[in-house]
This record gives structure tokens, sequence and C-alpha cells, in this order.
């Protein structure tokens, strides 16, 4: 095959794709959380701590839930699991919740324009809501709302923390 003017060739090889996924994992993937791990503890910290707040305002006076989230407190004592709902009709609500996730993670993202104040804005309100839901399901013994959030937390932290860290540096790289 002859090649261009300079008489190389611009066929490349496609890498194993195995292989491809393998040192993803394997080099990538450590590599991107040890870089960006002080920014995925701040965003951690400061929501557990809003969460932290949120619940023990919520446990002192719960007229506190319906500020931060409008009826839930209705919702949580009658035992109306309003997940279910979501999976009932999945492809609007899938779409629904994944413009949602698009838009908290664009609005926290943007907010390190304003030197991180839009993300810590994202960060308190998501951590105020959590400690809510939180205390209020732990009160009143609605266990399946509790399996969800563990069971979503894992994957939601992962996605959003990923796009808080370059949001929470302030100097260039």
């Amino acid at each position: 095959m002859s090649g261009g003017p300079t008489g190389r060739s611009i066929v490349t090889k496609v890498p194993d794709s195995k292989k491809a996924v393998l040192d993803f994992f394997r080099y990538e993937l450590p590599a991107t959380f040890r870089a960006t791990f002080r920014y995925t503890l701040i965003a951690f910290l400061v929501t557990i701590v809003f969460a932290g707040i949120g619940a023990v305002v919520t446990a002192g006076d719960e007229a506190f839930a319906e500020n931060v989230v409008p009826g839930l407190r209705d919702n949580v004592i009658a035992h109306r699991d309003w997940t279910k709902k979501i999976n009932d009709s999945n492809p609007v609500h899938s779409a629904l919740i994944q413009r949602n996730n698009i838009g908290v993670c664009a609005m926290a993202f943007g907010g390190g324009l304003l030197f991180g104040l839009g993300t810590l804005y994202i960060l308190l309100v998501n951590g105020l809501m959590l400690g809510v839901v939180v205390q209020l399901c732990v009160r009143y013994e609605f266990h399946d709302i509790l399996i969800f959030i563990t069971a979503t937390a894992c994957s939601s932290c992962r996605r959003f923390s990923s796009q808080v860290a370059p949001a929470f540096s302030l100097r260039a790289r």
C-alpha cells in the first residue's frame, strides 16, 4: 500500500476492545479517581454535612420537610412509594429523570464559574433533601425508600462527582 506524500500509511491498528476495557479499569479509572479524590471528598462531605443538618432540623420540626420537599411528609406517613410510579411509566419518567440529572450536572458544573458557589448550592439542596427524606423514612419506618436510595446512591454519586470535580478547581491545570 502506498502512503501519502510522506510515504506513510494512514491505516492504523484498531485496539482490541477487551484489552481497552481492561486497561480502562486497570489504569485510567484508578488514575482519574486519584486525580479527583480531593474534590470528590469535598463534594461528599458538603452533601453529608447538609444531609445531617436536614435530618436534625426535621427531627425537631417536621414542618421543615414541607419547606424542603413539599408533599413528602404525607407520602412517607402513608407509605406511598413514589419510586413505583416512576417504574410504572418507565420511558416517560426515565426521560424526565435523565433531563433532570443532566440539568443538575450542568448547573453544578456551571456553578464553578461563580467560584464554586452554584455548585455548593446544588450540594447543599441535595444534602438537605437527602437528610429530610432519610429522617422521615426512618421515623415512619418506610424502609422501601431507604433501600431505593441506597441502591441508586452508588451510581449517582459516581456520575455526579465526575461533574463536580472540575467545578471545585479554581486554578488552571
